[in-house]
């Protein structure tokens, strides 16, 4: 996640993508809070190209792995 977080500043937005998807699978079963936190890097991310819907149902869910 913090290396999809790194990919995102350097402008790599579709490795950063795929290293936050990954991360949030991870971080999902192990650290919920984590997976909440990837969600929403991942949200604005999405929301940064437009990609409105999924930047939604991304902090959709990461909102609900942040409380779980």
């Amino acid at each position: 996640g913090n290396l999809g977080d790194s990919l995102i500043i350097s402008g790599q937005w579709e490795e950063a993508e795929q290293r936050l998807c990954q991360a949030i699978a991870i971080c999902t079963e192990t650290l919920p809070p984590a997976a909440g936190a990837f969600s929403a890097s991942l949200a604005w991310l999405c929301a940064t190209q437009n990609q409105m819907e999924k930047a939604l149902q991304q902090m959709s869910s990461g909102q609900k792995e942040r409380f779980s």
